[in-house]
């Protein structure tokens, strides 16, 4: 009797050599490093978000080198004024780029250490898809989807393009998500656990994806395994929503500061017309492929939209069966839909409209392309796939064109755009204090460059009448203020207001009430005498209750690793 062949030359159960099985990981690392070196070498590309990658990762690299596992403040942002900018923006990225820096002990510039943030997770996404892809195909087969997936070209244009470096950490979480799914299905150790982490990977890496996959992705996955028996498997939909809900929880640390906290800020300029879906809109809208003059980027999102349609149509024919081929063909066809504007009406649903971009559905486009060629069982040679693959050459030369573009443009300036971004500290606008007069460009858009900020003193008198007034800079980004006041005194800071202020008085006592000025600088009133206060970053509203929830969902995960290992020993 011979032994069965695997895909890798070997009778089943027989286990390779440790060297060959580092050899995949290996060359994912070094496709990563390779993909990424450019930006290495030469500086962050000047992507259409360069001046929130260059300031926001010096100075969350900074805070972190500086024992801030979690900043949320940012100091230095609008040149000292300060900026909330991780009280609401996906922070996974960048948390993850200061530990990088932490990792080389600031020894690599915050660029740097950004750039080799991004090939870790292309790395990691793709060892991730490779044990994703095992489930559909042979091994030879995942790891060739594996390579493509790291090679995607919406994820490329992602990092180099746009500077969406946020956003391309998702193509870690889809593998790792719907694995953990389909472990809860198949009864695995530690589904639950593993779903549940994954999808706090997805909510911390990227809001409005994560949005967008917990509508489309995740229900159709869950609903299809559920379908896969006689009888929906009412346990697997159970264990898969308490999966689900246990990741909500864990990233309450940062989705209940991020929510709760909007009525503070600027948000209203991400409702602009140009930040709706439907001036995106391929089919219709100002900005479709049949407008006048159609932009390289709507292009671009036509063709890879309707390639990855096109493939995964043509991999469910090439599929020798079509049950889990017709999944990822629906879901295709559904990604479609919502890319192109077809339902209109759709994007009008809660939450869908803040997701501005219908482009964001191409990386779950992406991942559900390559799923439906693992599909085929190695038939990529089909007439049809071969021409829906063919499809997407020219927008991904265009993509790898205009990345090399704006790399030749690092080369040329020698960094000096990324210098002066440093030097200015410009930051995000829908993050300025509610109410704070937002300049805008020719597009419509909150433009920080024109944005005009206050030129006032670190600390003045604007109402009585003081004999002396200094104050000193604290390292959480708040001040040490003395007063001397005659009279009865309104103080003003150089400080952005913002809810998690606390100014307290150094002799001691209760915390002074402050308020925001015409310029929404934090100010207080003082009685007349010598006083001194210390204006203190400490705890926004929403945020103590963010981390008890995590902490509360970390202890339920513990607890579920205990059961699973418990009942691996024979205890249960």
């Amino acid at each position: 009797m011979t032994s069965a062949i695997t895909g890798n030359g070997l009778a089943q159960g027989q286990k390779l050599p440790v060297w060959r099985r580092l050899v995949v990981p290996f060359a994912f690392v070094a496709l990563s490093l390779l993909i990424m070196l450019p930006e290495i070498l030469l500086g962050l590309s000047t992507s259409n978000s360069l001046l929130y990658n260059v300031v926001w990762g010096e100075q969350v690299s900074a805070l972190m080198r500086e024992g801030t596992f979690y900043p949320r403040w940012l100091p230095d942002g609008w040149n000292g004024l300060g900026s909330p900018a991780f009280y609401f923006y996906s922070p996974l990225f960048f948390l993850s780029a200061g530990a990088v820096s932490c990792l080389f002990g600031g020894m690599v510039e915050s660029g740097v250490a950004v750039s080799l943030t991004s090939a870790l997770f292309l790395a990691t996404s793709a060892l991730a898809m490779r044990s994703w892809l095992s489930r559909w195909t042979e091994g030879n087969w995942a790891t060739l989807g594996a390579f493509l997936y790291l090679l995607a070209p919406y994820r490329l244009h992602d990092i180099y393009n746009r500077g969406s470096l946020a956003e391309a950490t998702t193509y870690l979480a889809f593998p790792l998500l719907l694995t953990g799914l389909a472990r809860i299905k198949a009864r695995e150790r530690h589904g639950v656990v593993w779903t549940a982490l994954a999808y706090l990977l997805l909510v911390t890496g990227h809001l409005p994806v994560a949005l967008l996959a917990t509508v489309s992705l995740v229900p159709a996955y869950v609903l299809w395994e559920a379908r896969s028996g006689r009888a929906i498997d009412q346990a697997f939909v159970l264990k898969s929503l308490v999966a689900g809900l246990l990741g909500l929880g864990l990233s309450a640390a940062f989705l209940l500061p991020a929510l709760g906290l909007l009525p503070h800020v600027s948000a209203e300029e991400l409702s602009s017309p140009y930040y709706s879906p439907e001036s995106w809109f391929l089919f219709s809208g100002p900005n479709s492929i049949f407008a006048g003059q159609v932009l390289d980027i709507v292009l671009q999102s036509f063709a890879l939209a309707t390639g990855y349609l096109l493939i995964c149509i043509a991999a469910w024919f090439a599929a020798p069966t079509k049950k889990g081929a017709t999944l990822w063909a629906v879901l295709a066809v559904v990604c479609f839909v919502m890319v192109s504007g077809l339902l209109p009406f759709l994007w009008q649903l809660p939450g869908l409209h803040q997701v501005q971009f219908p482009s964001r559905f191409l990386s779950i486009m992406e991942f559900v392309t390559i799923t439906a060629l693992a599909c085929t069982a190695g038939r990529l040679w089909r007439p049809g796939l071969v021409v829906a693959l063919l499809l997407l050459v020219p927008a991904t030369v265009s993509i790898i064109d205009l990345a090399a573009q704006r790399m030749v443009q690092v080369a040329e300036t020698k960094q000096d755009k990324q210098l002066g971004h440093l030097q200015a500290m410009r930051d995000a606008p829908e993050y300025l204090p509610a109410g704070y007069p937002v300049g805008v460009d020719g597009y419509g858009r909150a433009d920080p460059d024109r944005t005009v900020l206050p030129d006032v003193p670190e600390v003045s008198a604007v109402k009585g009448q003081v004999t002396a007034v200094s104050a000193s800079k604290r390292a959480d980004g708040g001040l040490s203020v003395s007063v001397d006041a005659v009279s009865p005194a309104t103080i003003r800071v150089r400080r952005f207001v913002f809810p998690h202020w606390h100014l307290v008085p150094a002799a001691g006592g209760r915390d002074v009430p402050i308020r925001a000025d015409g310029q929404k600088l934090v100010s207080w009133d003082v009685p007349a005498g010598r006083h001194e206060y210390d204006l203190v970053a400490g705890q926004a509203p929403y945020e103590r209750a963010g981390y008890l929830i995590s902490g509360l969902s970390a202890l339920i995960l513990v607890f579920l690793l205990f059961v699973a290992l418990w009942q691996r020993k024979g205890g249960g």
